[in-house]
């Protein structure tokens, strides 16, 4: 795309960038997971979460984290994101 104006090229640079990050943020946000109806015994039905215990780890996930429909426990997503990290400095070696 062509700028006759060096102020608008970079505009528009800031721009898609800003657009970006906040695309990215919104995708890690989104829940990985949504409460599903239950059968109660007495017949009626409640909602609960399909996974509550951490994908990783089989411990059970913080009911914070539940909340947030996450399916990994807080020490999990932090080597995860840590993992995530390295991979994308170093590649998938890594």
């Amino acid at each position: 795309m062509g700028f006759s104006d060096p102020l608008d090229q970079a505009q528009y640079l800031a721009d898609s960038h800003n657009e970006a990050a906040i695309e990215q943020h919104r995708r890690m946000s989104k829940p990985e997971q949504e409460r599903v109806a239950v059968a109660k015994p007495d017949g009626g039905e409640t909602l609960d979460w399909p996974i509550k215990d951490c994908v990783d780890c089989d411990e059970p996930i913080e009911p914070q984290r539940l909340e947030l429909g996450r399916i990994r426990c807080m020490a999990c997503q932090v080597a995860k994101e840590g993992d995530d990290a390295r991979r994308a400095r170093f590649g998938k070696r890594a």
